[in-house]
């Protein structure tokens, strides 16, 4: 069974389904639990889910990044062309840089390849190294490696660097003031960009044919059934082009201002988020968390089907009955 979320309505649905898996959108486990109370909201579907032996997973934030994820279902719809992505995202990853005397390379680089640095996709053992010349004046405090304290020293060295993933800092940094000859070795940690991935969210293109601001409403309302949409930003403005982010996107809308959009798509929109919106003439479409989201999670589950069948799989998949928790309040539009 597929759902935008985990919950007990949710779980309800796939126990009276006989379904062995609910495979939500929204996860079930936002923050971490001390403890599992079973009268508690969470409590009660994590024990259906183990009385009944349903699996639970969930694709968040990572189904909103993927190529085919939720926010391509919606610029296939509005027919986007030349799309970029607003955020790119990707695996952190850090460079580690040392310099250590030639003799000791080996040693320090073999020891950090067997703490897991350089590892690059699927290649491992990963590095560079050039030579140079350090210097260095240890004071009569110092117990250097390489001549004597109150003297300058000129040391050949080597630019020793390879990537890692940020958890392993810590880790590495151990390992190499255990390898590394040196009192004090010099160790520099720097942040590397995502690679270019194709992965990212939100996104932003140019529409193929030019519209109004209120044409785009009128589409999107329809498709979506948005009935709680909002707008902020001239019904009458042209639109040439649309940024887009389902479900919560308010941390995006400077990039979209900056990506030279003309009205950018989203939902959950705060207060003075849309007053810097207008100041930065930037329209915005509220379209609420819960119609996007819920109209990409379903043509994600066509995707799914069809790969399953590709793989030779037999999975049946039933769609949960679902309704967005805000209610449009008659008289107020």
């Amino acid at each position: 069974m597929l759902a935008l979320d985990a919950n007990l309505d949710t779980m309800q649905q796939a126990v009276s389904k006989n379904a062995g898996m609910l495979l939500t959108h929204h996860p079930l486990i936002f923050k971490p639990l001390g403890r599992i109370d079973t009268q508690s909201p969470i409590g009660k579907v994590v024990a259906l889910s183990l009385e009944n032996r349903i699996a639970v997973y969930s694709a968040h934030t990572n189904l909103d990044a993927a190529r085919r994820g939720i926010n391509r279902t919606l610029a296939d719809h509005l027919n986007l062309k030349n799309i970029q992505i607003l955020c790119r995202t990707g695996p952190e990853r850090v460079k580690l840089v040392t310099f250590v005397p030639r003799e000791s390379v080996e040693e320090l680089r073999d020891a950090l390849f067997a703490a897991g640095a350089g590892t690059v996709g699927a290649y491992t053992c990963c590095s560079f190294s050039s030579e140079g010349a350090g210097t260095f004046y240890g004071t009569q405090e110092t117990r250097p490696a390489v001549g004597e304290p109150g003297g300058l020293e000129r040391v050949p060295e080597v630019r020793l660097e390879m990537v890692l993933d940020p958890g392993m800092v810590n880790p590495a940094l151990m390992v190499l003031r255990d390898h590394h000859p040196y009192e004090e070795p010099a160790v520099d940690f720097y942040s590397l960009l995502p690679a270019e991935s194709g992965e990212g969210l939100g996104l932003v293109g140019d529409l193929r044919l030019e519209s109004t601001v209120e044409e785009v409403i009128l589409d999107l309302v329809t498709l979506l059934d948005a009935r709680t949409a909002r707008l902020v930003g001239d019904k009458e403005a042209r639109v040439k082009r649309l940024a887009l982010c389902a479900g919560s996107g308010g941390s995006l809308l400077e990039l979209a201002a900056e990506s030279g959009a003309d009205l950018f798509v989203t939902g959950d929109i705060k207060y003075h988020d849309a007053r810097g919106a207008q100041e930065a003439g930037l329209a915005v479409l509220d379209v609420g968390h819960f119609a996007p989201e819920r109209y990409g999670f379903e043509k994600f589950g066509v995707t799914l089907e069809s790969e399953l069948k590709i793989a030779g799989a037999e999975v049946e998949i039933i769609y949960a009955q679902e309704k967005d928790p805000f209610l449009a309040v008659p008289g107020s539009q």
